[in-house]
């Protein structure tokens, strides 16, 4: 049996995400020589990087070849600076494993109208002891690894279902990681965030909604919104595309896991590799970017309070 393919983008929907852009096919394979070319002259970083993943890059930062440019150094980059988030990261080792029991971190296989990638999150049970906050930001990292080489939707939802989140989750999410895990997935990973959305949300998980808003721009802010009823869920993500749990018409959601574990299991060796492809500081031509990626984060900022 053919095992289902999460990042299926169809032909009618890469050509309406070109057209967004008003981009023709000439002009993203001239876009991508120039990276490849500008690649050549940047010693520090990997070389022979895989096309689709450069058109990826390209595409998530409004085929702006200069914030491409800076993207695709910051990738690589980024695993020197913070090596915790890209280590131990073996999808069949104790870790992972036990990440996969605690949440359920699923990219959804249809895109929404807006041709937008679903990620839906969901804790599999209220006992939060063994849930560790670090594992689960290992493990969307890794996803994120995944979808830049071979997802080439326009942007990403974040979906969660807070049914079994208890104030011991919440507690666990450390504001400091928080924190230097948005700013790389906005500086390095070439994020385009068209929503976060809550749903089945305790009062005690506001906290974490308010954390989320304040280290976004007003204009991803205003994206964060939480849903008292499926009803209003389904004004902003059509019924296509979600799992039968919140009355969509994809397969269940513990169905679509499934699928999605076996998936992501038989890319283990590849994302070994991949977390060990980053710049070599030696070679770089120019000074460190450290303070270019993370200097929004030093410095002070409201801790997360739970009442």
């Amino acid at each position: 049996m053919t095992s289902q393919n999460f990042f299926d983008v169809t032909t009618e929907e890469e050509q309406a995400i070109r057209d967004s852009f008003s981009r023709s096919d000439e002009e993203i394979a001239a876009d991508v020589a120039v990276l490849k070319e500008w690649l050549k002259k940047q010693p520090h970083l990997p070389q022979d990087l895989d096309e689709q993943f450069i058109r990826i890059v390209l595409q998530r930062n409004k085929f702006s070849l200069e914030k491409a440019k800076s993207k695709l150094d910051n990738y690589f980059s980024i695993r020197n600076l913070i090596p915790e988030f890209f280590e131990n990261r073996d999808m069949l080792g104790d870790e992972m494993q036990n990440n996969m029991k605690q949440v359920l971190v699923v990219p959804l296989p249809r895109l929404t109208n807006n041709l937008a990638r679903v990620i839906l999150i969901k804790f599999t049970k209220p006992d939060s002891e063994l849930f560790d906050f670090d594992s689960y930001i290992k493990f969307a990292f890794a996803l994120q690894d995944l979808r830049l080489y071979k997802d080439p939707s326009d942007s990403d939802i974040f979906l969660m279902d807070c049914q079994n989140m208890k104030l011991g989750h919440v507690v666990k999410f450390n504001p400091v990681v928080v924190k230097k895990a948005m700013t790389v997935f906005l500086k390095a990973y070439s994020e385009r965030i068209k929503g976060v959305h809550f749903i089945n949300m305790q009062s005690y998980v506001n906290s974490l909604v308010t954390l989320i808003q304040s280290l976004l721009k007003d204009k991803l802010a205003a994206r964060v919104q939480a849903h008292k009823n499926l009803k209003s869920l389904h004004k902003v993500i059509s019924k296509d595309c979600l799992p039968l749990d919140y009355e969509g018409d994809e397969k269940s959601l513990s169905k679509l896991f499934v699928d999605w574990k076996k998936h992501i299991e038989g890319k283990r060796d590849w994302l070994l590799k991949q977390a060990e492809l980053k710049s070599n500081e030696d070679l770089r031509i120019e000074g460190s970017i450290e303070e270019d990626i993370f200097g929004s984060i030093h410095g002070s900022f409201r801790t997360l309070n739970v009442d």
